[in-house]
């Protein structure tokens, strides 16, 4: 069946719900009270008689402040001149527990010792190191010094010598304090000059060798001036590629080169040339006009052409005496000996230009060039060169900045060593207390050694009374339960004298007195709190069930039987099945043979209608005994035939309630868990021990097993078997007796095995 098991994740058996419970602790006490008191009383005696027969002893001793107090005081005092910038220094405080170490320690104490040792020969070192207290008093920083012993002119001895050596030791530690100080000072002074003197070299070299000298404005500045080249040059680019577009263009116009444009704009200008020129063409006029009379071979035309040959060739060497060697090779081309009008002239003369601004834009376009890689590189290695300058800078000021501190911490103190006052100040001289008559009051203990008494006497007895009670090992009360086991303790059953023949009692036909039947109502009372609790379950409701116990005789079947009568009396139809093979009981509760019964289902093929019998307690309930004993159990119990003799019993039945072994002992009901819907653990008060629940509640735990609460017994209603009727007749008359039902009546009916019908009972 389906189970859905109790969270165990809170079981412990010391606090199992977790956080300190005072309850279990207060009950142990009050259960053990005699034993605390007793305890108490007793050492409490013992250190009132102490106190009041030991020799008298005498306390006293001083208050040291050992550090300034006010802002004022901080800053007259000599350790804080020019530290900090002349400001309080949050720094220096004292280190208090290595402090108290040192006034402690033997280098102390021992010249105290053989001070106060000449007038006290009696005194010895360890009462020193034993009796002296030296203590800081809480949040101040005041030291307080106490001595105690028998003598008070010891105790005033011991403590002016403490204090003359504590003020002494403040003055001299001091000193020798400042003198270490300057000592080391001058020995770090030289190696960090160097160090200085070798960084401002490095520095200087990096600045020339680079100049360089702020990283952080020159990177910008390198930045910005690349920015500026890498614009002129574009600049440069536009233009120049405009200025070539143009001297192309002019060079298509004119068909002249820029020398020939030259040359004809000089020849241009020439008056000589000109005239030579004109009457050049004026022949080639006149031979045009005389061709059309004569042919090429008449003397007149032979005539102008040599005239015209004539100062063709009159007109090169002209050319060649005004343009000069170096155009003289330009004048081939017809157009630089041909006229130049004013416009060839002037676009002549802007040809010549661009012809020059192009060569100044080439030779600018690669300086700018020259100059943007010089940058490039120079702002590529600019980084290396910052990173190295700023290292050296600031390693330079780290040094400087140390080399400063140790000068200025030199004077200072140079300045403290001149100081002769005594740094500890003594707030309350060493002086024992003494009464009106001035003479010492001695240490009153008898208060603190009577409290510690009692209090000493109080611990043991709630130790003995915690041992005895793991020694007892057993839920004296409810509450006990509830706090041991991690599901609710569904009902508490009182104790009734008549536990084992309640089943068969009757208010109407009763003769008992009233006291006694109060105990049995209360008793029924139990199971109906134990029925509406499993009823009001969270989980669901619970159709089978089984009852059990971590120990053997833990009242089990008693639980069981009337929690089935219970539920049989509001109409359900309940069996109870006696799964207890190890101690079989169900049966005599109910004064019925042990014959055939669960045993005998599981071993055989019998139906369940053949073993099952009326119980004679109640109409709606039926008893299934254990039958034939097996030593096989817990095996059979988890057999597939428990299961559909389970399966079975659930369809027949309302509810099934299993009566079952103990599980610390058995795998009993381990193995018949897995039938039911959950385990009703019982537990007797004052006599089931924790141990034993602990390792059933483990055992729950370990094979996931709902445990959907727990059932507080009285020992008192542990099962006794009903005496035969020959020993009946000498003892208390059975309940069923005094309640007037008949002996046929009590037997009730049971189911014939052989014809299933109804028959008398045998008893």
């Amino acid at each position: 069946m389906q189970q859905s098991p109790a969270s165990y994740d809170d079981l412990n058996t010391d606090d199992p719900k977790g956080g300190l419970k005072l309850g279990p602790y207060i009950r142990m006490i009050k259960r053990n009270l005699w034993i605390v008191v007793g305890t108490t009383l007793l050492l409490g005696g013992a250190a009132f008689v102490k106190s009041t027969s030991s020799v008298p002893t005498y306390q006293a001793g001083f208050r040291l402040l050992v550090e300034p107090v006010t802002a004022e005081a901080r800053l007259v005092d000599p350790s804080a001149l020019t530290r900090n910038g002349g400001g309080i220094n949050r720094g220096q405080e004292i280190d208090y527990p290595t402090q108290l170490e040192i006034l402690k320690s033997p280098a102390m104490l021992w010249p105290i010792y053989e001070q106060v040792s000449e007038q006290f020969p009696e005194f010895a070192y360890i009462q020193l190191q034993n009796d002296l207290v030296v203590e800081r008093s809480p949040q101040t920083k005041i030291i307080e010094v106490t001595f105690l012993a028998n003598d008070p002119n010891l105790v005033q001895k011991v403590l002016d010598e403490t204090s003359a050596k504590y003020l002494q030791y403040s003055l001299e530690e001091r000193k020798t304090r400042i003198g270490e100080g300057i000592n080391f000072i001058e020995a770090q002074r030289p190696s960090l000059e160097a160090r200085t003197s070798e960084l401002q070299d490095r520095l200087q070299d990096l600045q020339q060798r680079f100049f360089v000298s702020n990283p952080e404005n020159e990177s910008a500045q390198l930045t910005e001036q690349l920015r500026g080249i890498v614009s002129q040059q574009v600049e440069t680019s536009q233009s120049l590629r405009e200025q070539r577009e143009y001297y192309a263009s002019l060079q298509r116009q004119l068909n002249l080169t820029p020398n020939q444009a030259i040359a004809a704009s000089t020849l241009s200008e020439e008056p000589g040339y000109q005239a030579l020129l004109a009457q050049f063409r004026e022949l080639e006029a006149q031979i045009a006009v005389e061709s059309a009379r004569f042919t090429e071979l008449s003397p007149t035309i032979q005539s102008l052409r040599e005239q015209q040959n004539n100062i063709a060739g009159l007109m090169n060497a002209t050319a060649q005496s005004i343009i000069g060697p170096a155009l003289g090779g330009e004048s081939s081309n017809p157009e630089v000996q041909a006229f130049q009008n004013t416009i060839r002239r002037g676009l002549i003369q802007q040809m010549v230009d661009t012809a020059n601004l192009i060569e100044l834009l080439e030779v600018r376009q690669d300086e700018l060039g020259r100059l943007r890689s010089a940058a490039e590189d120079r702002v590529q290695d600019f980084p290396a060169i910052a990173r190295e300058y700023n290292e050296i800078q600031r390693d330079l000021e780290i040094t400087t900045q140390a080399l400063d501190q140790l000068l200025a911490q030199r004077e200072t103190l140079r300045l403290e060593a001149a100081q002769s006052t005594v740094p500890w100040e003594v707030l309350s001289a060493p002086q024992i207390p003494l009464d009106e008559n001035g003479e010492p009051v001695p240490e009153s203990s008898s208060p603190i050694v009577l409290l510690a008494g009692i209090m000493g006497g109080a611990m043991l007895g709630a130790g003995l009374a915690f041992l005895l009670e793991k020694y007892r090992d057993i839920y004296h009360v409810v509450e006990d339960i509830e706090d041991a086991v991690p599901v609710p303790v569904l009902s508490v059953v009182p104790p009734c004298p008549f536990a084992n023949q309640v089943l068969f009692y009757s208010p109407e036909s009763s003769n008992l007195r009233s006291s006694e039947q109060s105990s049995i109502v209360a008793f029924q009372e139990a199971f109906s709190e134990l029925f509406a609790g499993l009823r009001f379950q969270q989980s669901g409701t619970i159709q089978s069930l089984a009852v059990c116990s971590a120990t053997m005789g833990d009242g089990t079947s008693t639980i069981a039987a009337n929690l089935a009568q219970t539920l049989a009396s509001s109409g359900k139809r309940v069996l109870l099945v006696d799964a207890n093979f190890r101690d079989p009981r169900l049966h005599e509760f109910f004064g019925l043979s042990n014959g055939k019964g669960l045993g005998d289902l599981l071993k055989s093929s019998l139906e369940p209608e053949a073993v099952i019998r009326n119980a004679p307690t109640a109409e709606h309930l039926s008893i299934l005994t254990s039958g034939t004993v097996m030593l096989d159990a817990p095996k059979l119990l988890g057999s597939p035939r428990m299961e559909a003799v389970s399966d079975r019993l659930a369809e027949m039945f309302d509810v099934v309630i299993y009566d079952a072994p103990p599980l610390r002992d058995y795998m009993d009901t381990v193995f018949l868990s897995d039938h039911v819907d959950g385990v009703l653990m019982a537990v007797a008060l004052r006599r089931t021990k924790q141990s034993a629940v602990n390792i059933a509640l483990e055992k729950l735990q370990e094979y996931s097993i709902s445990l959907v609460g727990v059932v507080a017994n009285s020992p008192l209603n542990r099962h006794r078997p009903i005496q035969p009727s020959s020993a009946r007749a000498t003892s208390e008359e059975p309940l069923w007796m005094k309640t007037g039902i008949s002996g046929s009546e009590a037997g009730g009916l049971s189911i014939q095995a052989a014809e299933g019908k109804p028959v008398p009972h045998e008893s």
